[in-house]
């Protein structure tokens, strides 16, 4: 939704965009509404909305400023600046007694697999396509967390949250499918740019003295395949 105002290029329009809607809700069943008069659960509910938009911005961001850079240099920039961001923070407030062996092992797991190496993978795939395609995989997340929390930490499983994965993975598979069956246009010079693979049906153009292509009958845009 940020690309509405940030990102032109990237708006999302009819069947992914109803894709997209599709997905929000299904968060929306997965992790639930009811905070009313609950403190916590207001603030982390907060905390999220604050996490999601800094996820949905991050890829607008990158893909204006740092395209050109290889997905290392963009994440290990990124690190270094989220380590000196929070050094102050764990030097305040340092754990209590000692630290076991197992809490550590959790640290490297989650620095690397779950921070370096999927950020890396992250910048990959905005790379490859694009900042509101990548951004559905924060869809995703939830789906990975609730099937993780079912298996490993013996967490129920409702009928509304199988109703939200349902939603998100279908949401997901719409808004990002959609655009593969969206046929390329001609800008409104009306110019016939070189489209790999294209067909122009003859019986639709008109060629004028100059070269230039004029519009057919209906004043429609050339459309190529």
């Amino acid at each position: 939704f940020l690309a509405i105002r940030f990102a032109p290029e990237e708006r999302a329009h009819g069947i992914r965009l109803a894709g997209l809607i599709v997905g929000l809700f299904g968060v929306v069943l997965l992790l639930g509404i009811d905070v009313a008069g609950k403190t916590d659960e207001l603030l982390g509910s907060l905390c999220v909305l604050g996490a999601t938009l800094g996820y949905a911005a991050g890829p607008m961001l990158a893909n204006k400023t740092l395209s050109d850079l290889p997905p290392i240099a963009p994440v290990t920039g990124a690190l270094a600046v989220s380590t000196v961001a929070l050094l102050p923070l764990a030097v305040l407030s340092p754990p209590g007694g000692g630290v076991p062996f197992k809490a550590w092992g959790s640290v490297v797991v989650l620095g690397t697999a779950c921070t370096a190496v999927a950020l890396v993978v992250f910048f990959v795939l905005l790379t490859e396509a694009g900042p509101s395609r990548a951004s559905v995989i924060t869809y995703i997340n939830p789906v990975v967390a609730v099937g993780l929390g079912v298996a490993f930490l013996d967490e129920s499983l409702g009928a509304a949250s199988v109703a939200g994965l349902v939603l998100i993975l279908a949401g997901s598979y719409v808004s990002t499918r959609a655009g593969d069956r969206q046929p390329a246009l001609v800008g409104e010079d009306h110019r016939l740019h070189a489209v790999p693979g294209a067909e122009l049906r003859e019986d639709s153009l008109d060629v004028g003295l100059d070269g230039r292509l004029l519009d057919d009958e209906r004043g429609g845009d050339l459309r190529v395949r």
